[in-house]
């Protein structure tokens, strides 16, 4: 059983406060790296253009951020035997997968060409 002391100190535990400030700023800047390439704004005009797009679309920004953090969240869950052959996984087969997975999205959502 747990205890109400137990909970109250897990309500005060910064972790989590600290995963969902990550998982918004994160979704808000989402969009810049698969847009930067057909893009001919600059630098804070491509920011202001993600957030926006964002926040039109905010479930498309999550999942393309998941798509980002994914080999992370891989890592953590990942038995140590199989340590050493996730970042060769990542990159021959991976990063081209969840580039083009993000790029589909985001084309799709967006009705880009």
């Amino acid at each position: 059983m747990v205890s109400v002391e137990a909970i109250r100190q897990h309500r005060r535990d910064p972790v989590w406060l600290t995963l969902a400030v990550i998982a918004v700023i994160g979704s808000l800047f989402a969009f810049i790296l698969p847009l930067s390439g057909r893009s001919k704004l600059s630098v804070g005009e491509q920011i202001k253009q993600s957030v926006r797009l964002a926040l039109m679309r905010p479930h498309i920004a999550f999942a393309v951020l998941l798509l980002d953090i994914w080999p992370i969240i891989v890592v953590l869950i990942a038995p140590q035997q199989t340590l050493m052959l996730i970042p060769l996984l990542w990159i021959l087969v991976a990063a081209g997968a969840s580039f083009y997975l993000q790029m589909m999205l985001v084309r799709k959502t967006f009705a880009l060409e």
